[in-house]
């Protein structure tokens, strides 16, 4: 299978619950197994890829046109009732900004978005309710705490679904 969307046989391909697309050169996957954000990261790195870095308004669109593919995606407890999944954000020890943990890119600093650079945190997020929220998913559906699309920060070991990106 061609799982990364680079027109190869993948060597370590994703498991049957991954659904792979391509957008602007870069291989996805959604994957519907609900995983930590440090296993999520690590299922990714085993088939060559990284948690989804999400650079724009239209890659963040083509990520969440991807989502209702997959099967089965519910609610979390750290989601709330809106169902969520995993992307490569990732917050500093002092929770002042937040970076993508691949390319080392800020796009959150001191509660705004960096100078030129997308994102598109849900109201109110980041906010770190009860600490320990240092990385994010992206709604996948509209919902109670947030709109498809928009971002929230949650605890890394809630299990959540996932993206994948390679370049």
């Amino acid at each position: 299978r061609d799982n990364d969307c680079d027109d190869d046989i993948d060597e370590n391909g994703c498991d049957d619950s991954c659904v792979g697309f391509a957008f602007e050169g870069h291989g996805y996957v959604a994957c519907d197994t609900w995983l930590t954000a440090d296993d999520a990261r690590a299922a990714c790195e085993s088939s060559g890829m990284y948690l989804a870095e999400i650079d724009s308004s239209d890659e963040n669109a083509a990520l969440l046109d991807h989502a209702p593919s997959v099967t089965d995606w519910t609610t979390s407890a750290e989601f709330g009732p809106t169902p969520g999944a995993w992307i490569g954000a990732i917050a500093s020890s002092d929770l002042e900004d937040w970076s993508w943990a691949e390319s080392g890119t800020v796009f959150w600093s001191g509660g705004s978005a960096a100078s030129g650079v997308f994102a598109n945190w849900a109201s109110g997020k980041p906010n770190n309710p009860g600490g320990g929220q240092t990385c994010a998913g992206i709604y996948v559906e509209e919902g109670g705490t947030g709109s498809a699309g928009e971002w929230n920060d949650a605890d890394c070991v809630a299990q959540l679904p996932y993206f994948c990106e390679a370049d």
